[in-house]
């Protein structure tokens, strides 16, 4: 089914070091559908291998989201039609839902995206290629045939496990997407203890998830972590998510003030992430897009340095995505950016015919 949304988006990105650190955990996808950033942690080799993870698991679902929305619709670079949204399935912890848009049902299963699995993260859709980011054991195809012992086989379902029907799963050949959205934190569980399994130096790796589907008029998100969206919409800006922090969680519960949280000791760690040995409990989310929107998704290393002030300035008056995006980047980078940094950018307008432009995403620094 062609994708008829009045809606066009253009997204751009970009991702730096920072100023203290020579490499960069942070990973970014900006793809047709699926906008999203990773912020790896568990040191540096492990903490890339993390978020490359992720963005591959985006990837992964961006081509089965993509074959059933561009059905005749040319192919991005690099993105192969697979058959379905196949073994997306799962909600996360918080359903946070405004708005939701139903879908059409899908016949027919076909394998993870038309991936194989191999022994590397092969780049895919703007996924990097990591030396030590080796993909799971136990890669099936999305008919829900699993090649790994002791996993049982489940017609219809795949790696994720044997999941019940429910009003928002329909038949298991059409899953809804932005359930799919949120099973992806689990799936990247799944690999990055399946590699702990096998090398014991992973254990302990992570990853922050945030990420953003476009369904038509509609933008899925699922998040867990400190990473950030944002909506930019009439004038004002809004966090769409909720920093999964320890700091955070002080603050909700009245325990400490916001000024206080400012220079909290601990401030930057995290209570919910995607970490080998802990669960997945990400925060799922759905808003209708509207005509001159701009959404934000960002690592912390952004907002550690700049202010909502700051960031709804720089929305408000710089209208071009890729200079909006290297001015806060660049505004970051001046305030010291002891972390790294990396900024997704995407401007919604109205369009008579389907479409997607897209500024590639650069790395920097």
């Amino acid at each position: 089914m062609a994708n008829t949304s009045k809606f066009r988006l253009t997204a751009v990105s970009r991702t730096h070091p920072g100023c203290l650190r020579g490499y960069n955990q942070d990973a970014v996808h900006l793809g047709k559908h699926v906008l999203a950033v990773a912020d790896g942690m568990g040191g540096h080799a492990h903490g890339e291998v993390a978020s490359a993870v992720a963005v591959q698991v985006l990837a992964e679902l961006e081509k089965s989201v993509g074959i059933e929305n561009s059905a005749g619709v040319e192919k991005s670079v690099g993105l192969e039609k697979s058959a379905g949204l196949g073994r997306w399935f799962g909600l996360g912890r918080s359903t946070r839902i405004e708005e939701s848009a139903g879908v059409e049902e899908s016949a027919g299963v076909e394998k993870f995206g038309g991936v194989e699995r191999s022994a590397g993260v092969e780049e895919s859709a703007g996924v990097e290629k990591s030396a030590r980011s080796r993909r799971s054991t136990g890669a099936g195809k999305f008919a829900g045939v699993e090649r790994s012992v002791g996993v049982e086989r489940s017609v219809g379902v795949g790696k994720f496990g044997r999941v019940e029907k429910s009003a928002e799963v329909g038949k298991f050949g059409g899953v809804e997407k932005s359930v799919a959205l949120g099973s992806v934190p689990g799936e990247v569980l799944r690999r990055l203890d399946a590699m702990a399994a096998r090398d014991s130096s992973f254990h302990g790796m992570g990853t922050t998830i945030t990420a953003l589907l476009w369904t038509g008029e509609v933008l899925a998100g699922v998040h867990i972590g400190d990473s950030r969206a944002y909506r930019w919409r009439g004038g004002e800006l809004r966090q769409m998510t909720q920093d999964h922090t320890l700091v955070q969680s002080l603050l909700d519960s009245g325990r400490i003030t916001a000024e206080e949280a400012e220079t909290y000791p601990r401030r930057n760690m995290l209570a919910r992430a995607v970490q080998t040995g802990s669960k997945a409990e990400p925060d799922v989310f759905s808003y209708r897009l509207k005509a001159g929107d701009r959404y934000l998704v960002c690592s912390d290393g952004l907002t550690a340095v700049l202010t909502d002030e700051t960031i709804a300035g720089v929305l408000a008056d710089v209208a071009v995505p890729d200079d909006a995006v290297d001015q806060l980047v660049d505004l970051a980078l001046r305030g010291g950016a002891p972390d790294n940094v990396s900024v997704v950018l995407a401007d919604v307008a109205e369009s008579r015919r389907a479409g997607y432009r897209k500024y590639w995403r650069r790395n920097s620094g």
